[in-house]
Parts: C-alpha cells; sequence; structure tokens
C-alpha cells in the first residue's frame, strides 16, 4: 500500500493522515485493546495496509459522519474501526435501554413490600394506617414499617 489518497478525498485525506503520521489514530483501548505493547497506540500505517478516514463518533449514521469537519474526524485501520464501531454502538444501545428502563420505572408498582399487618392484637390503627401500640405502619408504602415516614400525629 501506499500513502496514496482514495479518488476524490484528497483535501480531507490529507487533513487526517498527515497530522495522524499516516498511522491508525486508536489508542487506549477505543477498540478494546489497549496497545500497552505498542505504547498505548495501534502500529498500523498506512506503508503496511490500508487506513481509512471516519469520526471519533462511530454511531453517527452514514450522513452525518459526511458532514463531520476534517479537524475532528480520525484515521482507523479497518481493524481498530470495526472493533471501536461495535464497542461504541453496544455501549449506545446499554445507554439507550438504561434511560428507557427509568422512562417507565414509574409504571410499575412500588416494589417495596407493605406490611399487611403486626404482632398487635387487636391493632389499634390510624387513618393512615400507622398502628399506635407497636409504632409500625401497615399501609405506607414510603418505608414498609421501621422508620415510618407517614404523616400522621404519633402518640
Amino acid at each position: 500500500m501506499s500513502k496514496r489518497p482514495p479518488l476524490g478525498v484528497t483535501a480531507v485525506w490529507k487533513a487526517v493522515m498527515e497530522p495522524a503520521g499516516h498511522q491508525c489514530q486508536c489508542e487506549g483501548g477505543l477498540c478494546g485493546s489497549l496497545h500497552s505493547k505498542t505504547g498505548l497506540r495501534c502500529i498500523q500505517t498506512a506503508a503496511h495496509g490500508r487506513l481509512i478516514v471516519a469520526p471519533a463518533d462511530l454511531t453517527l449514521s452514514p450522513v452525518a459522519a459526511a458532514g463531520v469537519p476534517a479537524k475532528e474526524l480520525r484515521a482507523w485501520c479497518p481493524n481498530c474501526h470495526a472493533k471501536a464501531q461495535k464497542r461504541q454502538l453496544a455501549n449506545q444501545r446499554e445507554l439507550e435501554r438504561q434511560e428507557a428502563d427509568e422512562l417507565f420505572l414509574p409504571l410499575w408498582p412500588d416494589p417495596t413490600p407493605t406490611l399487611t399487618s403486626c404482632a398487635c392484637t387487636p391493632p389499634t390503627r390510624r387513618p393512615c394506617g400507622h398502628c399506635t401500640h407497636c409504632d409500625t405502619c401497615l399501609d405506607c408504602t414510603q418505608c414498609a414499617g421501621d422508620g415510618c415516614t407517614c404523616e400522621c400525629e404519633r402518640d
């Protein structure tokens, strides 16, 4: 291979490859490899293989990636590019899943168990469900018992 740019994108190719030293700019685990044996940077160069130009954010759509300015593009070897893209897409999917979980969490019932009875016979209950005898809240969904935070007045 050579350092010759692909047809049609000479200016962008040079703007990315020259500052990169015609070397893959993957470093510090972007692709999953720490490149620890090579000074924390991938050693693939244009002289030894093909390099591609792509944004650092590999989750962008092709249309969005086409609009990224040259200063925000990186030189990638195909191996690092594929692995980094896979990792970034997996991270993006996980974040979207967590956001969806947080969005719908209030729709589910409160997982905190509530007490339905206490050991008092008979329990002396206030309207809020608080037993005045054992100081346990039977209906409080906020605390389900000890450390009750309900608004009742206690004796």
